[in-house]
């Protein structure tokens, strides 16, 4: 018998299995259209050797819901700098409170510095600045802060509203106390004119109760209020307050209870020291902020003016407001007067 090599040897055919019926393969839930050779390319891929900041795809159906950053301009950075990676590209597909770490990096890649040239700048660690940015750490103190923002407004100055927007975020004060004369420069023209219109009760207040500016409704009811320090000392040091204000004792506790609201929303018990000290030599004032609750003008107080000269009482429902102030923010109140409802009197 001739021998058979390996090589010769054949495998059997299949069996024929054409009349079972196939198994079918599982379509996408949303399937997407194939890309065609007649696409257009992107002009960022004809870049090879530089990274293209993307955004991260959209989750869903891509059917009804617009695909990120589509048709905008991608953000392209230089060789050898740390770009985002698509998880970490702060091009939300959904909105989100502004956190500090999505915020700060904002910052930086909007000025294309690398992480590494911003952490040698600001005196901080590479790792400890990927920290912060991508939120693992606490909140920088004030001198880190503000170490990262100068080396920001080195490439380019960083806004107002975004430094004011960095401290709010890093739970920082902004600036130290400011004097009166700051916080009366930081009202604007338009302000000051239209408090000076009004016919009822019109003042600007800080949070030491420092009387800014009023208008002369608000002048002749607190007579000599401007010579005085402040609203407070206005009421303890003379007897004007006594012949003015019909319910004195009254608003003399809201405002220390005031003033100790204030003091408290501002996390700054260092810039109320000195006025503590000046207004703790007063004995009334001893007694009454000892026993002074905080207050917060949720609803309408009133308050009893006196005319000098005829007597004659008229009541006025007075109001505060905040002021928003991007520079000295939490430091400016509006107050407000008119004549009180009758309903509110009883």
């Amino acid at each position: 018998m001739p021998a058979h090599h390996p090589q010769s040897l054949r495998l059997a055919p299949p069996p024929d299995n054409s009349r079972s019926l196939p198994r079918e393969t599982p379509q996408p839930l949303y399937p997407r259209s194939p890309r065609t050779s007649s696409q257009p390319q992107r002009a960022s891929q004809a870049h090879d050797n530089t990274p293209t900041l993307r955004a991260p795809a959209p989750r869903g159906n891509p059917q009804s819901r617009p695909r990120a950053r589509d048709g905008a301009q991608s953000l392209l950075l230089p060789r050898g700098v740390d770009y985002a990676q698509p998880s970490e590209s702060y091009a939300l597909d959904r909105a989100e409170p502004p956190r500090f770490g999505d915020t700060l990096r904002q910052l930086r890649v909007s000025r294309r510095i690398s992480r590494e040239s911003l952490a040698v700048t600001s005196g901080v660690s590479v790792s400890y600045l990927s920290h912060l940015e991508r939120g693992r750490r606490d909140r920088p103190g004030a001198a880190v802060l503000a170490a990262l923002l100068a080396s920001l407004d080195r490439v380019r100055l960083v806004s107002p509203a975004e430094r004011r927007l960095c401290f709010d975020l890093a739970g920082v004060s902004m600036n130290g106390a400011p004097s009166p004369r700051q916080l009366r420069e930081a009202i604007s023209g338009a302000a000051h004119r239209r408090m000076m219109r009004r016919e009822g009760l019109s003042a600007y207040i800080d949070a030491r109760l420092h009387v800014l500016a009023c208008n002369a409704t608000f002048a002749a009811a607190h007579p000599g209020v401007l010579e005085s320090r402040s609203l407070l000392h206005w009421y303890l040091e003379t007897d004007r307050s006594k012949e003015s204000i019909g319910n004195r004792d009254e608003a003399l506790a809201l405002l220390m209870g005031w003033l100790r609201g204030m003091a408290g929303a501002l996390h700054r018990p260092d810039a109320f020291v000195d006025l503590l000290a000046d207004l703790g030599r007063f004995p009334e004032f001893e007694r009454g902020w000892a026993e002074a609750e905080p207050f917060y003008f949720e609803d309408p107080k009133m308050l009893r003016l006196r005319d000098s000269g005829t007597g004659v009482e008229s009541i006025v429902s007075i109001q505060a407001f905040g002021v928003g102030s991007v520079r000295f923010p939490g430091w400016i109140r509006y107050l407000d007067g008119g004549p009180a409802d009758p309903r509110d009197t009883r």
